[in-house]
């Protein structure tokens, strides 16, 4: 046991040992805690049994058949074809997880090489006070897949060992392979190149020819990665083409403001908002940036940062249609911007204030799924026990996802069927849905028909005549 003295707090390698075992700390229980909500198979939401449908079909084909199968939904063949060799659903959810934990894994080598324990604790912080990090969405989709990818190849691209062509090519490569999963990843490629942009110290005619072959490398790199993974460009550009979803409505400024700060919880009670209330709230952002600009060891990944913040949002505003995932790369650039100053605490306090309830139901929106999900049998109970007299009406159940004889239904179920009557059953984490929480004040104001006819536990059982 370490003899007791004044100077154990104080001395800096004492302190770096402290930053050093808190980060482990932290980002082992995160990987736990994200493990069990991945291992937990039947808590799925209707997405992710839409594509495990999808990749099922898929893995009945031949390996022949497989490589040149299309870009489904406008995803990368490489994705379809890495998940339909995976087959089943435990390994899907546990390769997912893995992807996951590339993006922190990757921030903190950069950040323990470029400065150090301490560094690497509050990018960790930043990471994990993300809402995204904490996705539990389409657990089995592209994003993660593709981020993971994305990561890598940036990350080696940043890396100052070994052959810098070498590392710039592979970077495309893998840069290449993650935005044909999934084309908005790009902004990886933009970051790459940003970063090295904002590291040229001297604006000759020697240092722009040396940019200029830099970007070809990571280019060319990038156009293999994309055509080998996505052979269907090559023999039918076409199809290819068709399956990507083209938006030209031209660039909106309430596109803008929506794919910022939009608050929305979809009917499947899945996070899809802004990057506002999904990444880091925008006063945050503008603060973690104009702070990794004070000091040089941050500056090009804040830079890169703001740079890629403008481009993905130029992009999305042109439709208007960003879901909180799309931003999941900024789940590897934000962390890269925190230095050591005092004032990066400042960030820490916003983000606790703007955005602690976006984290908090990533979190509990999943374990309560789980719970739902496990005690499936005894809420069905619940609702038998306190609906008697009410069987003629038909059932629509608000409840959550992954039941299988309690299906989450749409809220507009309620005006269609061959009955007026209905016997509504919601839950609490139901009502995180603006538009099933707008039902239940109607039920508890007793408006349009609606009334409460019991609450038990977090269930609410509502009548519509």
């Amino acid at each position: 046991m370490e003899k007791f003295s004044p100077n154990l707090f104080t001395d800096n390698k004492n302190l770096d040992r402290y930053y050093k075992y808190i980060s482990i700390i932290l980002l082992s229980t995160y990987a736990a805690i994200m493990l069990y909500f991945y291992v937990n198979i039947q808590a799925l939401i209707p997405d992710e049994e839409w594509f495990l449908g999808i990749i099922k079909e898929l893995s009945q084909l031949s390996l022949k058949e497989l490589l040149f199968v299309d870009n489904r939904l406008g995803y990368g063949s490489f994705y379809w074809i890495t998940y339909a060799l995976l087959g089943n659903i435990d390994a899907l959810r546990r390769f997912a997880w893995l992807c996951l934990m590339v993006t922190p894994m990757c921030v903190v080598y950069i950040i323990y090489n470029k400065a150090g324990w301490k560094e690497v604790l509050f990018s960790l912080i930043i990471y994990i006070y993300c809402p995204m990090s904490w996705f539990t969405g389409k657990i089995i989709g592209p994003e993660l897949f593709g981020n993971a990818i994305g990561a890598i190849g940036t990350t080696i691209g940043l890396s100052e060992k070994g052959s810098e062509k070498r590392a710039r090519i592979i970077a495309g490569i893998l840069i290449g392979i993650s935005t044909g999963v999934k084309l908005y990843n790009l902004v990886f490629g933009v970051f790459l190149y940003s970063c090295i942009l904002a590291t040229t110290e001297k604006w000759n005619l020697q240092e722009f020819v040396k940019l200029i072959k830099t970007g070809c490398h990571i280019a060319g790199g990038a156009g293999i990665g994309f055509l080998g993974t996505n052979m269907i460009v090559l023999y039918n550009a076409g199809l290819y083409f068709q399956n990507i979803i083209t938006y030209k409505q031209g660039v909106k400024l309430s596109y803008i403001w929506r794919i910022l700060t939009a608050h929305i919880i979809t009917w499947d009670l899945v996070n899809a908002g802004g990057f506002g209330t999904s990444i880091m709230p925008l006063l945050g952002l503008g603060a973690l940036l104009i702070i990794g600009l004070m000091d040089k060891k941050s500056r090009r990944f804040s830079i890169a940062t703001l740079i890629s913040f403008l481009v993905i949002v130029l992009v999305f505003s042109t439709n208007g249609g960003i879901l909180g995932w799309y931003y999941i790369p900024f789940l590897y650039f934000l962390p890269l911007c925190v230095n050591n100053k005092k004032l990066i605490y400042i960030v820490f306090l916003v983000n606790f204030v703007f955005i602690s309830s976006d984290v908090e139901y990533q979190i509990f929106m999943k374990q309560t799924q789980i719970v739902h999900v496990r005690e499936e049998n005894q809420i069905e109970q619940i609702i038998k026990d306190n609906s008697v007299g009410y069987d003629e009406y038909e059932k629509i159940y608000l409840i959550d996802n992954g039941m299988t004889n309690l299906p989450m239904n749409s809220v507009y179920s309620i005006d269609t069927g061959k009955t007026t009557k209905k016997l509504i059953v919601i839950s609490n984490i139901a009502r995180s849905n603006d538009e099933i929480n707008n039902l239940y004040n109607q039920a508890h104001n007793s408006e349009n028909g609606l009334s409460i006819l019991k609450s038990i536990n977090d269930l609410t059982l509502i009548i519509k005549e």
